[in-house]
């Protein structure tokens, strides 16, 4: 893929990609996120290559007792393996803050789901706590169905497929070109298209769907 093809995909501009893969920027929790499918990549190598160490501290037996009774934030699914990961290490709330680097407040809101953590709090995380980032970014994955438009989310079923820009556009009865400007949001697929590359990729309808915005839709492209 092209760095202007992953930025369509994950729905962010291909220059901001550009400096992301040089390593002159960085990106939210949930663009690493789409990236991570986007690309195949493999998160937990991704967050140590951050090389963000979180300090040592001990365990406890004691560790269950200031635990949450209940999760009840916007990113409960995503912020579920925390709490069972520093169980299983006997780590306090407070420890954990503490080797991060935040306090026990904050915390607490990441594990309850009510807050993100950035992706350097999440890579001390993951040293400290030794999750699978891969399944905790997969998570986070549907937590925004309304983040990118149609295209980008048509792009990143095909990456994950592994099929080609030719091979999708073959499918779906139209040129490259014609294919490339879906997935960069330049125009909508017809419903025969839109068929043609549900039958391919075997992506969620109803989330692809959800993608068009309504309101910037004209009288023409309603026509069309």
């Amino acid at each position: 893929m092209t760095q202007t093809e992953v930025a369509g995909a994950v729905g962010i501009g291909a220059d901001w990609y550009a400096r992301i893969e040089s390593g002159e920027a960085r990106c939210s929790l949930k663009t690493l996120a789409v990236l991570r499918r986007t690309l195949q990549a493999d998160a937990n190598a991704l967050l140590k290559a951050l090389d963000q160490r979180s300090k040592q501290v001990e365990s406890t037996a004691f560790a269950g007792i200031e635990d949450p009774l209940h999760t009840s934030g916007s990113y409960e699914e995503f912020s579920r393996a925390f709490r069972p990961a520093r169980l299983e290490k006997q780590l306090t709330l407070s420890s954990v803050a503490e080797a991060v680097g935040c306090s026990k407040s904050y915390y607490y809101c990441v594990e309850t789901g009510r807050s993100l953590p950035s992706v350097l709090m999440l890579a001390r995380l993951h040293d400290c706590l030794g999750f699978d980032a891969n399944q905790l970014l997969e998570e986070l994955e549907p937590l925004n169905p309304d983040r990118c438009h149609l295209g980008a989310y048509i792009a990143r079923a095909r990456a994950k497929k592994t099929t080609t820009i030719a091979e999708a556009a073959g499918a779906a009865g139209c040129s490259i070109e014609q294919y490339q400007s879906i997935e960069a949001g330049a125009r909508l697929p017809t419903c025969v298209e839109l068929a043609r590359l549900h039958r391919l990729l075997s992506f969620n309808a109803n989330h692809a769907l959800r993608r068009i915005d309504l309101e910037r839709l004209g009288d023409e492209d309603d026509n069309k």
